[in-house]
């Protein structure tokens, strides 16, 4: 469906220029649990994607930074394709998340809501491979964003496009 069709589109516009590492991706916050997608093969997307759906419990996250290594530390991390803020309703509410990703100067390229708040990527031109550098601009990146929460490391996983925050 629509919600299939956004998460694939979105994860195609985030990785299908990384041809090495892999995608992580997580049924929930849990380290333990890792699914490894290799960056190469968006094909087979759906089919990860689907093991992830399986259970309603579970609240399935992917890695914003690919992975040269199943783990999720800094040093696992392989390449950065897109600038993150990550804008909770909780503290000020829905029309000023909305407000503060309108209010910088750049554009969202991919904006989701996950029912608690909004993730908005910026995509950059080429992925970033220089893991220094690419921890350098996410901490400057991070300052830039009004009510933005801490996201800004590069091992940072975030909520799959098209699922729900239930927290709140």
């Amino acid at each position: 469906g629509g919600v299939d069709a956004g998460r694939q589109q979105s994860f195609h516009a985030l990785f299908a220029n990384v041809p090495a590492g892999y995608i992580e991706l997580r049924p929930s916050k849990v380290p333990s649990t890792f699914l490894p997608l290799p960056c190469g093969d968006l094909l087979g997307l759906s089919d990860h994607l689907a093991l992830l759906q399986r259970n309603t419990a579970w609240s399935p996250f992917f890695g914003v930074a690919t992975r040269i290594a199943l783990g999720g530390k800094a040093e696992d991390c392989g390449a950065v394709t897109a600038l993150v803020a990550d804008v909770d309703f909780k503290r000020e509410g829905e029309a000023a998340a909305l407000d503060a990703i309108a209010s910088h100067p750049f554009s969202p390229s991919i904006i989701c809501n996950t029912g608690g708040g909004l993730h908005a990527y910026y995509l950059l031109d080429e992925p970033l491979d220089d893991m220094d550098r690419a921890q350098r601009l996410l901490t400057a990146w991070g300052a830039t964003i009004p009510l933005s929460d801490a996201v800004f490391d590069l091992p940072r996983v975030l909520r799959l496009p098209g699922t729900l925050n239930h927290k709140y």
